[in-house]
């Protein structure tokens, strides 16, 4: 299989201008040779693409892209925040891949987290999935196409907000948090979601994703994450801390984010919510979501 090394002169080259870069295609027995050549030039190794024989390119993403470039195929659910995404995913320090069809259009993103060692694939092709699901080694994946191996169903919850009146008296004080709450989120996000990556409280705020958190005597009791794009909502990382539960903390954060999306015009909100994960799956259909479509998380060995 041959192996395709681009570089460009200028750090400044767009993206949609790639067909413009040098393309060198090395026979197989010589790319680890020609690879530390590269390596050794003063010139920016900018993108290395290995094809499949499905004529895909693999193109691993860096901060410096410009997402102004990628045309992407509709090929998901989640597709109006791919870009958000990738740039959320590359910010946190952790890996971001395209995958091109012949035509250069975006046929999948994959995004893989290398602290937390999870990842998901967002596709409409199986063989893209199965791609990704092959190259895997102790870690787990995402996607909304059903494999046949074990894995754990995630509902995609929907809810109409513009019809939505959110009826809803509140038993615990909610806060929206901020950059310069940074040290107090991440505190609280390390003690409930054990493991995470850390980097990833600033590069969400950087990107925009908002967090409100229930508070008690100063310290946070629980939080839960919002992003927007366009006039839809997603809301993610909702967790209240073991000794505070039972009190409708989650309910109260989930209300406080759902009346922050509707001032803002926000007509659509979603949310992924394990099957398994009864307590937030009751607080969201209470809410009025219902359920549109399934992701899976595998767990590969």
């Amino acid at each position: 299989m041959p192996i395709f090394v681009a570089w460009q002169l200028n750090s400044n080259l767009h993206l949609k201008d790639q067909k413009k870069m040098i393309l060198l295609q090395i026979p197989s027995v010589q790319q680890p040779q020609m690879l530390n050549i590269v390596k050794s030039l003063q010139t920016e190794v900018y993108r290395i693409f290995q094809d499949n024989d499905a004529g895909h390119s693999f193109m691993r993403l860096d901060m410096h892209d410009d997402l102004k470039g990628i045309h992407i195929k509709k090929m998901s659910y989640f597709d109006p925040f791919i870009k958000h995404f990738i740039a959320e995913t590359l910010d946190a320090g952790s890996i971001a891949e395209i995958a091109l069809n012949p035509s250069d259009l975006v046929e999948c993103l994959y995004i893989f987290d290398t602290v937390e060692r999870i990842g998901t694939v967002f596709t409409d092709s199986t063989d893209l999935l199965n791609h990704y699901m092959d190259k895997a080694s102790d870690c787990s994946l995402f996607c909304e196409l059903k494999a046949e191996v074990e894995n754990e169903p995630f509902s995609i919850l929907e809810l109409d907000l513009s019809s939505s009146d959110l009826i809803h008296s509140f038993s615990n004080e909610v806060t929206l948090l901020g950059p310069t709450d940074v040290e107090e989120i991440t505190n609280a996000m390390n003690s409930i979601f054990r493991g995470m990556n850390l980097r990833w409280v600033e590069a969400a705020l950087r990107s925009g994703d908002r967090c409100f958190a229930s508070m008690s005597g100063g310290e946070i009791t629980g939080l839960g994450w919002g992003s927007i794009e366009d006039d839809t909502g997603h809301l993610i990382s909702l967790g209240v801390k073991q000794r505070y539960r039972k009190a409708g903390i989650g309910t109260d954060i989930l209300y406080a984010r759902l009346l922050w999306m509707k001032e803002l015009g926000v007509r659509k909100v979603f949310s992924e919510v394990s099957d398994y994960n009864l307590a937030s799956r009751d607080i969201a259909l209470k809410a009025g979501f219902i359920e549109t479509g399934k992701i899976y998380l595998y767990h590969i060995k």
